[in-house]
This record gives C-alpha cells, structure tokens and sequence, in this order.
C-alpha cells in the first residue's frame, strides 16, 4: 500500500476509535468529532451497523471526514493491516483508542485456557499490535498516542468476568510498557472509567457521579496533552478509593453490554 511516514499530512488530528459503534465508542467518537478531529471509525461486523452509519453523518455534520473501517481484531493480520489501510484513506493517523474488547463473563470454576486466548487475542494482542504499526508509521519528530481503555475493576478487584479483568490487567502493564519503548514518538495511556450505560450516571465513592461526558473529555484531555504518558487515569469518582468487599454496588465491566465482533 502506498503510505509513508514522511508524507505530508493533511490533517495532524486523525484518530481511530475501535468498535465504534458501541456506546462508549460512540461517545469517544463524537467528542473527538466536536475538537476537531477527522475519524476512522472500526466495526467488526460484514456490515457496518446503522448506528454507526448514523454517527458517521453527526461527525461529518461537524466538518470532519470520516472513514469507515472492518477488521477483525482477533486476526493478527488483519490487525496489522488497519493502520496502513487508514493512512491510505486519510493521509495520516495520530490517535488510536483502544476501545473494542471481548467481555464474555467467566468465573474459576469454569475457565478454560481458550477463553482466556479468545480475550486476549481482543484486548491485549491487538492494541499492543497497533501500537508497534502507529510507531512506525509516525515521522520521526513527530508524536501520536495510544490511548488504551482500561477498566475500574482492575481497582476495586472481583472474581467475575475472570478473563476479561486478566486481559486487562495485562493491557495495563503493557501500557507501562509500550510508554517506555515507544517514546518519545508515541505516547501510551491507559484510562479506567467506570460507566453504568444504561443509567445517566454512576454514584459512586465520594458522592460524585461518573457521566459520559466526563469520559469524553478525559479521552480528548488525553488525546492533546503531550506530556502524559506511560499513566493510568481513572474516571470512576473516587471508587477504587472504598473496597469491594461487603459492597453491594457491583461495577459492571465498562464494555459489557457491546462486544466488539471477533
């Protein structure tokens, strides 16, 4: 494919947002739409939903192209064939959030080691994958970010959604990671919200409630602040502050209610 990382750009704002048709990928997707960014925007179905065509319309409504893009995440080449894929389309890519996971739930009592792959595959495998193609794919001199989305369980541990919480909690380190062996041409972020979707907001810790628009705008604060990296920000309320045993008020993992296709 015909890219380069020293070709000019034509719009230094260019981000993909993985599984964008689930709600919190919808959120990250217009919020970056209203700062100025231009989108590729990620399903994993044959089709793209239509409500992500329906986001499409909003964020080019706001001025902004947007590029439509199918991959399955858990295909190692398919993977490394996204970000080649978005240049082409977009003439360049400064942004990746790490938004699709696999949330299948499963306890110790029925874990198996296949599982547990099929998470990784999805939640590990494929933003570190992203990571190694955005660093090189970004000029030398220049900067992107990967902003990773964690999960305020790794906080505030349960034993449910046994895999999912691994898969994370190994994203986590590889965010450490990634920081120190991409710099200083791409950052690394993880970011751990905690997000009842189907309620306007989550009361939590310290009487605060989580919105979805808090979230968006840690995601664009992230996606423009230069000099953080290698750090996990937490949008939870203060959650991770009180334990979870004897706690009543169980946190549902930020993805659980949209699965990105595998």
């Amino acid at each position: 494919m015909n890219y380069s990382p020293t070709r000019p750009l034509l719009n230094a704002k260019v981000a993909l947002v993985t599984d964008a048709s689930n709600p919190l990928g919808s959120i990250i997707s217009r919020a970056l739409a209203q700062q100025g960014w231009d989108l590729a925007l990620h399903y994993g179905d044959a089709q793209p939903p239509a409500l992500l065509l329906k986001l499409v319309k909003e964020c080019e409504n706001l001025g902004h192209r947007v590029h439509l893009i199918s991959a399955d995440l858990a295909d190692e080449t398919q993977v490394k064939s996204l970000i080649p894929r978005i240049i082409v389309a977009l003439g360049s890519l400064t942004c990746v959030v790490n938004n699709a996971a696999r949330v299948v739930a499963d306890v110790a009592a029925d874990f198996s080691a296949s599982h547990l792959e099929r998470h990784m595959r999805t939640n590990l495998a494929a933003p570190i994958l992203l990571a190694q193609s955005l660093h090189a794919t970004t000029a030398e001199g220049a900067q992107a970010v990967v902003i990773n989305l964690l999960d305020q369980k790794l906080f505030n541990p349960a034993p449910d959604f046994l895999s999912y919480t691994l898969s994370k909690a190994a994203l986590q380190k590889a965010t450490d990671l990634l920081a120190l062996a991409l710099a200083p041409r791409v950052r690394v972020v993880g970011i751990a919200p905690a997000l009842n979707l189907d309620a306007p907001g989550l009361t939590l810790t310290l009487d605060a409630a989580t919105t979805a628009d808090d979230f968006a705008a840690s995601i664009c604060f992230i996606a423009s602040s230069t000099a953080v990296t290698g750090t996990t920000l937490l949008i939870d309320g203060g959650a991770h502050l009180r334990a979870r045993s004897g706690n009543r008020n169980v946190i549902v993992p930020t993805t659980a209610s949209a699965l990105s296709a595998t």
